[in-house]
């Protein structure tokens, strides 16, 4: 039977370190980095394989393909052998192994997970110290460099569950796993979008905190959650998953919450979160605080002029409309909704002027109409098949006119303003 020598060192490291950042690189960099630092001894190929760099309190596990292949042939037989077996620890370290390796082999997580359930029963050191473990493993595993593991929706899936065991456990024992379990969730979130961008799973984490967070009226967190997501948006104008994600952070869906009641409750019975209604969860100060975001996304879009991206626009969008939408709840919805339905106020003239100061009259922006999507102007031609001819600036203020016109069409046809 293998020994999981290779698999244990790395899962050790990993697991006893928290933040630890784990790096997948070709083998020839290894080695050479390897060569450089003067550490390689051809008698030790635990040696040749890794490199744990120590700095400022901060450490990095860096690994090789050849690794990844030593620690796949290790786990495999481990795998085949002991899924009807009785040895839970040596599986136990297996299924970690292939964590390590396979993003959703749903056998081998499953296996994993009830493992670990079995062994957390109780309020013990050692439980606590599994668990521990555990958190320490996956969140290396989410801020990896390794897109497929980075990214991958069971272990997400995987984390939010113990996240929400770590909530159903009793206040006094939770530093004793962490000392704030939501700034470690949010800085989990935050690393690995900053690993791979677009990462969709990472960001429907967040918004799983965030629908827990409000469920449970911790504003505080909330407020934290806003602050970090509009800092990090503000800097990749592109992610249509981060600016979700803000959107989210502002408004209260209720169903979307409820469900994660249910979920939650199906993961953690114990679980402290009960379902909400609209009454009882929309105040005056949730809708204020969403038009003042309207307000201030608006205001922001229209000095940063962003002309290659339509993804801010379409968040404003949403807002807006939620705004709109849920005006009844307020307790002066009239006086609420007419200051909505402002910010919703497009004309050919606000528009030019959103444009730019100076626009030129060769443009001919005015003539610019949507039609079944599409930009057309005058003549019935795709405005963007003539934005080849024109210089960067004009280019741009064309395409700033555009995503506002976009705007004011949707704006004019499903709302009466």
């Amino acid at each position: 039977m293998s020994s999981l020598h290779y698999t244990k060192k790395i899962i050790d490291t990993l697991e006893s370190t928290p933040n630890c950042k784990l790096l997948i690189v070709p083998d020839d960099l290894l080695q050479s980095s390897l060569s450089a630092m003067g550490e390689c001894d051809d008698g030790k190929d635990i040696v040749q394989h890794m490199i744990i760099i120590e700095e400022e309190g901060k450490k990095e596990l860096i690994i090789d393909k050849s690794m990844i292949k030593l620690v796949f042939k290790e786990c495999c037989p481990v795998i085949k052998d002991q899924l009807t077996s009785n040895n839970e620890d040596f599986m136990f370290l297996a299924t970690k192994g292939i964590m390590l390796i396979l993003n959703e082999h749903i056998t081998v997580i499953n296996r994993h997970q009830d493992i670990l359930l079995s062994k957390l029963h109780g309020n013990t050191e050692e439980s606590t110290a599994i668990l521990r473990h555990e958190i320490n493993l996956l969140r290396s595993l989410l801020t990896s460099n390794n897109p497929k593991i980075n990214k991958s929706s069971s272990l997400w899936t995987l984390f939010k569950k113990l996240y929400t065991h770590i909530l159903s456990l009793d206040p006094s024992n939770q530093p004793r796993i962490t000392a704030n379990i939501n700034e470690l969730f949010i800085s989990t979130v935050l690393q690995s979008a900053k690993s791979h961008t677009n990462n969709y799973y990472a960001w429907l984490a967040m918004k799983f905190l965030i629908q827990v967070t409000q469920i449970m009226k911790d504003l505080e967190t909330l407020q934290t959650i806003k602050d970090t997501i509009w800092r990090y948006t503000q800097h990749h104008i592109n992610e249509s998953a981060a600016w979700d994600c803000f959107v989210s952070s502002y408004i209260f869906n209720i169903d979307s919450m409820n469900c994660v009641v249910e979920e939650c409750l199906n993961w953690e019975p114990g679980c402290s979160l009960t379902r909400r209604t609209e009454l009882a969860v929309i105040s005056d100060e949730i809708l204020d605080k969403a038009y003042q975001q309207c307000s201030g996304l608006k205001q922001w879009i229209l000095k940063s002029q962003i002309s290659t991206s339509v993804v801010p626009y379409e968040a404003f969008k949403n807002l807006v409309c939620w705004c709109h939408r849920y005006s009844k709840f307020h307790s002066k919805p009239q006086e609420y909704l007419n200051k909505v339905i402002e910010l919703m106020r497009f004309s050919r003239e606000n528009l030019l002027s959103l444009a730019g100061d100076e626009v030129p009259s060769s443009l001919e922006l005015s003539s610019i109409n949507v039609k079944n999507g599409y930009y057309i102007d005058q003549h019935g031609v795709n405005v963007f098949e003539r934005l080849e001819s024109k210089d960067l600036s004009q280019r741009e203020l064309t395409m700033v006119y555009c995503h506002w016109l976009r705007l004011s069409t949707f704006f004019d046809k499903f709302y009466t303003i």
